[in-house]
């Protein structure tokens, strides 16, 4: 298992109660490995490998020239790069950092990740 939730197992069946049957005879027996709860602590270099067949893998077309090729456990990796960001922070009166977080299932482009700030006059 990669993840909890990660299938380990399918049942087909032509009745409901011959399906429980076979259901109530899978044994599975899981060898405890070493696991990663931090994305940052995940993609360092010394991470255990979650997936040794990782460059196997199918991927986009167009790989970022910046893909860090040495993270194991990187699939994908895209860079977005919108105006002049030192510019911005020169002509910033506050330049304000911090890490934010999302929740754990939350992969999609569809929620807006990032902060504007506008000073009023």
């Amino acid at each position: 298992m990669r993840y909890i939730g990660d299938p380990i197992a399918a049942v087909a069946a032509e009745t409901i109660e011959t399906a429980q049957k076979a259901v109530d005879l899978i044994d599975v027996d899981y060898e405890e490995l070493p696991s990663v709860f931090d994305p940052e602590e995940a993609i360092s270099k010394h991470a255990p490998i979650i997936h040794p067949k990782l460059n196997e893998y199918e991927r986009i077309a167009v790989l970022s020239p910046r893909m860090p090729r040495d993270l194991p456990n990187v699939n994908n990796y895209h860079t977005v790069v919108l105006g002049d960001v030192s510019s911005g922070f020169e002509s910033s009166d506050y330049i304000i950092e911090n890490k934010y977080e999302t929740e754990m299932i939350s992969q999609s482009s569809h929620r807006a990740t990032f902060l504007c700030l506008q000073r009023r006059a």
